[in-house]
């Protein structure tokens, strides 16, 4: 289970947090045992301490991605949305803002009808302001029309009118500043409709 996790959040993970991401369905390890869970996979050469990072690490992506095929489909939907949710309690402050992109990244995966459409555009747009504060326009951008992308196909986009309008009026420059800007006439385009 402990590789499963690790291989759908793309972060090196300290212990604290892994321990607390594999609370699970009345299963709960300590930091302890998450530890020595980790030196055997190390043992076995499925992760490698990383001293950079000072964290242990898949020792090569097809590890990785055969942790990711070893869960059923139908467990794994279940599986990101708590992953999620745990990143996004985690996140407390610009060290672990990291947790948020992971969090959102994961519930953008996810299909509609396992999500709150208006609370996925919500989280979309708030890390979108984080992405644009660091200087990431690309990711804000991402973020923004996967908002979009999420209301449209649940077909909620005006259902809160506020929201559909800060994201596309957010989404009409940041498209502008990529030189999207056919995307950015259609977003213009929906919000004279």
């Amino acid at each position: 289970h402990m590789l499963i996790v690790m291989a759908y959040v793309p972060n090196t993970l300290e212990v604290p947090v892994l321990t607390e991401l594999m609370k699970r369905n009345s299963v709960s390890l300590d930091e302890s045992r998450v530890a020595e869970l980790l030196k055997k996979a190390t043992e076995e050469a499925l992760l490698m301490y990383s001293a950079e990072s000072d964290n242990y690490i898949f020792i090569h992506d097809r590890i990785r991605e055969a942790s990711r095929g070893s869960i059923a489909d139908e467990d794994k939907d279940d599986l990101l949305l708590h992953l999620s949710l745990v990143l996004q309690k985690l996140a407390k402050g610009p060290e672990t803002e990291w947790c948020l992109f992971v969090a959102v990244d994961l519930l953008n995966s996810l299909p509609s009808e396992k999500t709150n459409c208006n609370d996925l555009a919500r989280l979309n747009m708030r890390v979108s302001v984080i992405a644009r504060n660091r200087g990431i326009v690309e990711k804000q951008n991402e973020l923004l029309h996967d908002g979009l992308q999420c209301l449209m196909s649940s077909g909620k986009l005006w259902e809160d009118y506020n929201l559909t309008l800060s994201l596309l009026n957010d989404v009409i420059p940041c498209d502008r500043e990529l030189g999207c800007f056919d995307k950015a006439t259609t977003a213009i385009d929906e919000v004279l409709a």
